[in-house]
């Protein structure tokens, strides 16, 4: 860094040329040739921002001190979101953001595609940088956040039917298509799906410890093991030894180690293609709900799929429930008599 000159100068403190350039503490201002009054004006620029409460610089300085506190997974996430937060933000000051503005930019990078955790994971993120700043750097004295209210989008109705299940399942490999009906047969969550392990499978049931309510409930689930769910993993303990594989995953690669979610996701997308053309954006992910929906249309109450799914709320599990059959109205109507 540049150190203040001690001889007379007609330049500004800290400015100096260099190779043919002003500079201000080191850093370029513009070229000689392009004028003293260019050199002024971005200095005034400079000046402006050095030191100042702008976003980025708030945000880099707030990684660096709340980051190092969390686990190396969640340090991940909370750096992604807060860069985000930093892009949308980049020309603002921090006491300059207003609720409208964060209402704003959650809308156009979440809700327009209906991720609405992904949204109220975003707003917790800011919030959380809010607090930071009234509490540590007395910057501003209310948190925008806490008055934005994040609706719940439209929900969208799953595009899986009983038809399209089979016809995707006729376009996976041999172990894509064991992912594809254990992911139907056992309604848990694709991620546990893939991940399955050999020793979870216990006889008569299948123990469940869900990752998304690890660190929340912590509750786990054992699912009974039924003909039809036997078959499919003894089909997979078929096609491992004909590949003279030796893994712990009930569903792995050539190699033995699990699908990755992009490997899943990548063969869905093919398949996808294959039937319609042009794709019409089929998600593994949605197995879960139309599973889950057709466990009730077959007879399953919502507290027995509470239970299944390691809720602990049925309102959770109503969220899961989506409506595929159009209602027959039981109402028929008569002309109104003549007089």
């Amino acid at each position: 860094m540049s150190r203040p000159r001690k001889h007379d100068t007609k330049l500004p403190a800290y400015v100096r040329i260099r190779y043919g350039s002003y500079l201000y503490k080191d850093k370029a201002l513009c070229r000689v040739e392009e004028g003293e009054a260019r050199m002024y004006e971005e200095l005034a620029k400079r000046k402006a921002t050095v030191g100042s409460v702008h976003v980025p610089a708030l945000v880099s300085e707030f990684k660096l001190e709340y980051l190092p506190r969390l686990s190396p997974s969640a340090r991940k996430e909370h750096d992604r979101l807060l860069t985000l937060f930093s892009n949308e933000f980049t020309d603002f000051k921090v006491d300059e953001i207003e609720a409208t503005d964060i209402k704003q930019s959650i809308k156009n990078l979440f809700l327009g595609t209906g991720k609405l955790s992904a949204a109220k994971h975003y707003k917790a993120r800011m919030s959380t940088f809010f607090r930071w700043c009234i509490s540590d750097k007395g910057l501003v004295k209310i948190n925008p956040c806490r008055e934005v209210w994040i609706e719940k989008p439209r929900s969208r109705k799953t595009p899986w039917t009983d038809e399209l299940f089979w016809q995707v399942h006729g376009k996976l490999s041999p172990m894509h298509q064991v992912y594809h009906e254990l992911s139907f047969l056992l309604y848990q969550r694709t991620t546990d799906i893939r991940l399955l392990k050999r020793t979870q499978d216990r006889g008569d049931v299948i123990r469940f410890e869900p990752s998304k309510t690890a660190k929340s409930s912590g509750l786990s689930v054992d699912v009974p093991v039924t003909p039809a769910i036997r078959a499919v993993l003894d089909r997979a303990a078929l096609l491992s030894r004909s590949a003279k594989v030796v893994s712990p995953y009930v569903i792995h690669t050539s190699s033995g180690t699990p699908f990755t979610r992009s490997g899943i996701h990548s063969a869905y997308r093919r398949a996808d293609s294959e039937l319609h053309g042009s794709p019409i954006g089929l998600n593994p992910k949605a197995l879960l709900p139309f599973a889950v929906t057709s466990a009730k249309r077959q007879g399953a109450t919502l507290e027995q799929l509470k239970v299944g799914r390691a809720h602990t709320s049925v309102k959770t599990t109503e969220g899961y429930v989506q409506h595929h059959d159009v209602p027959v109205s039981e109402v028929t109507l008569t002309l109104p008599p003549r007089k």
